[in-house]
């Protein structure tokens, strides 16, 4: 199971820059980055040899997981929230939310079907655990919010650690424009 965090970040006062009380950049640019990375994996696999492996680990028809923030899944368009063979995954603590969407039915990241879950963090790591290991080829995708990111980084267990780090450096962001303090940072990566 690969996993892989994608980023937009600005460099304001030292610090990697994403976002003041809300998000700052547009979320399309961290999608076209998902989306390039997408074509790329496409791409690789339509040259591998054994076409059953193409099949099997294409984004086209692969069922990926994208893992986001309640903030940032609020900030993508109705056409972003519907990705083609993608489960979306929030994390959240809206007790709403988490009621509406249950997961609970499943008891693994390789059962769940449907395209949108809401749960925490703690629910992620307990179906990620039930994962049988030779399940885990679903790619997992991690699109922001900085405790998201933070919680990715930082993993209560080793294997949630990401393998790939995606980041998009915007140069000359709106917010500086604007004159928009920044408040929100991720720490640099090492």
């Amino acid at each position: 199971m690969s996993i892989s965090v994608i980023l937009s970040v600005a460099i304001y006062k030292n610090k990697l820059a994403i976002g003041h009380d809300e998000i700052i950049f547009n979320p399309n640019q961290s999608m076209e980055t998902f989306d390039i990375l997408c074509k790329i994996a496409s791409l690789r696999d339509k040259t591998a040899k054994n076409t059953d492996e193409v099949a099997k680990n294409t984004c086209e028809t692969a069922k990926s997981i994208v893992v986001m923030g309640n903030n940032t899944f609020k900030s993508l368009s109705s056409e972003q929230k519907n990705l083609k063979n993608k489960i979306i995954i929030v994390f959240t603590n809206d007790a709403t939310l988490l009621d509406d969407y249950d997961y609970r039915e499943h008891d693994s990241l390789e059962n769940i079907t449907d395209d949108l879950y809401y749960m925490t963090e703690v629910d992620f790591i307990n179906l990620y655990l039930n994962t049988d290991t030779a399940a885990k080829t679903t790619d997992i995708y991690v699109i922001g919010g900085k405790e998201v990111i933070d919680f990715f980084m930082r993993p209560p267990i080793i294997s949630l650690k990401p393998t790939k780090l995606y980041i998009t450096h915007i140069m000359n962001p709106q917010f500086i424009k604007r004159n928009i303090q920044v408040d929100t940072f991720i720490p640099y990566f090492s």
